[in-house]
């Protein structure tokens, strides 16, 4: 049984796509001694990332995240337990949705669409 966890938090204005792919770099390499994966998905003006993994290191890492400068407005999405992974081969890795998503639309996504949104961007 695995942990997952759904965030979304609103970009700093200085923080770019080249910013958000060096932070999946090295949450990759702590990610993979702390058992964790997931993705990050980065618009313009928001980021939506799951963690998966066991309960505690996902809860550590989130709450370490949520401290983190180059983003405000963290908002948990979605908690639950899984029966497996649906990103268990990356420590983390960054990217930009395939469609065009809002502010607008990020911000009113509940817990089946960030997931799906999350899935399709991967």
């Amino acid at each position: 049984m695995f942990y997952q966890l759904i965030y979304r938090s609103r970009v700093a204005r200085h923080v770019r796509f080249a910013d958000a792919q060096h932070i999946a770099e090295r949450a990759s390499q702590r990610n993979a001694s702390a058992e964790i994966s997931g993705l990050l998905l980065y618009t313009p003006t928001h980021f939506l990332q799951l963690l998966e993994g066991e309960k505690s290191k996902v809860k550590a890492t989130f709450a370490r995240i949520a401290g983190d400068q180059r983003h405000t407005d963290v908002e948990v999405v979605a908690e639950r337990e899984i029966q497996a992974r649906s990103f268990g081969d990356w420590g983390m890795r960054a990217v930009m949705p395939r469609q065009d998503t809002s502010a607008e639309a990020i911000q009113a996504l509940d817990e089946d669409g960030a997931l799906q949104l999350l899935l399709h961007a991967r």
